[in-house]
């Protein structure tokens, strides 16, 4: 039901630190879904460990995180917003797992900053915990989490795992 794949980069040459992605256009749900990779491999891992703070919209967030969400803007705002125009301004609904969900996270906060009427919004799973309180208070407007029962991602922070490793 989510349509036929429309936009999937190629990834293999790019210099910049996006997170693979693919763009999907549905007719019958009226929907345009873009779903982010969770961690897969070893440069996704890479990313989950550059933890650094970065600030970004007057709080924190994962510098890995940043970096992939910034590459993926890059390569997808232009064709996002075309898209959804030429298709009756239709609503783009952004999602992923893990690394995939904080990424998509971020993107739809970016599209809402540069523009706020545009009708997108996120439906992510377990993310990696990448943004700091205020941040995630604000982007709950946007975006809706789930997590499932089992899932260790969200729970995954440095304080954590030292925490559970000196139990």
């Amino acid at each position: 039901n989510a349509g036929k794949i429309i936009f999937e980069p190629d990834l293999s040459d790019y210099t910049g630190k996006a997170t693979p992605f693919i763009i999907t256009n549905s007719d019958e749900l009226n929907t345009i879904f873009m779903t982010c990779r969770g961690s897969y491999c070893f440069k996704d891992f890479l990313t989950d460990l550059k933890a650094n703070a970065a600030n970004v919209y007057g709080g924190l967030m994962h510098s890995g995180v940043l970096d992939s969400s910034l590459s993926v803007m890059a390569l997808v705002k232009d064709f996002l917003v075309q898209t959804s125009k030429s298709n009756g301004n239709r609503p783009v609904i952004i999602t992923g797992h893990s690394l995939g969900g904080a990424v998509a996270s971020a993107v739809v906060e970016q599209m809402k900053r540069d523009i706020p009427d545009f009708p997108i919004r996120g439906i992510i799973f377990a993310p990696a915990a990448s943004v700091s309180r205020s941040l995630w208070e604000e982007s709950r407007k946007n975006v809706t989490s789930f997590v499932l029962s089992g899932d260790f991602v969200p729970f995954l922070s440095f304080h954590n795992i030292a925490s559970t490793s000196s139990d």
